[in-house]
């Protein structure tokens, strides 16, 4: 459902519950059963406009709105060089740290979910073999490269782009987006099992971006 049909859905479930409302009022003079069997009607709709109001859009499509993940109860680690830190939804992500001569990442994997949901964050240092997000993506054949874009991130405008793998036994969709400095790189990504609602499952963790303390 795109952002227009999902306003139009909302502005008509309102107006029938308006005219629910004034059916209940009419009715109501005329005795308590009337109330009692547009009740449940009422509930129902009530439950419909809670859900849908928790939806929230994504930042990278404008077709897409999602219940994103609470990260309210997170836990926060910091990485092998206390460089940065980042929040996690659970424990049930298990998030581990990783630290070699030009990177320095953590990557937390939802162990609860069947399918693949993976968090990460990775600096890597700006030696002669650092290889920018730009030339990193001229690897990938053009239709690999599904969404691409720029969003307003810690002060500056940042690419991102969503790249399709079809050539792993257990096909994913990874989002990518690189925060640059001077000396160091730090590269976010998203990624999730592929499917007709893998944006969904890339919105769904954006909160994740707010989590992310660049020392």
């Amino acid at each position: 459902m795109s952002l227009r049909e999902f306003k139009i859905s909302m502005e008509i479930i309102l107006i029938f519950k308006r005219k629910i409302v004034d059916w209940i009022l009419t009715f109501n003079s005329r005795g308590s059963l009337y109330a009692m069997k547009i009740t449940p009607v009422i509930v129902i709709i009530t439950l419909v406009l809670s859900a849908c109001s928790k939806k929230e859009q994504s930042i990278f499509f404008e077709d897409c709105l999602c219940n994103k993940i609470d990260f309210a109860n997170g836990i926060n680690i910091t990485d092998s060089l206390n460089h940065y830190s980042v929040k996690y939804p659970s424990m049930i992500w298990q998030p581990i740290r990783n630290l070699d001569e030009f990177h320095n990442g953590i990557t937390g994997v939802n162990t609860e979910n069947e399918e693949l949901e993976a968090l990460a964050i990775t600096e890597t240092v700006k030696g002669d073999s650092y290889v920018s997000a730009e030339e990193e993506i001229k690897k990938y054949p053009f239709k690999q490269v599904v969404h691409q874009g720029k969003i307003q991130y810690l002060g500056k405008q940042r690419d991102w782009r969503i790249i399709k793998h079809d050539d792993e036994p257990t096909p994913y969709y990874s989002l990518y987006l690189t925060v640059d400095s001077e000396k160091v790189a730090h590269t976010i990504n998203f990624t999730v099992e592929q499917g007709k609602n893998y944006k969904d499952k890339i919105c769904r963790l954006e909160k994740y971006l707010d989590q992310i303390e660049i020392y």
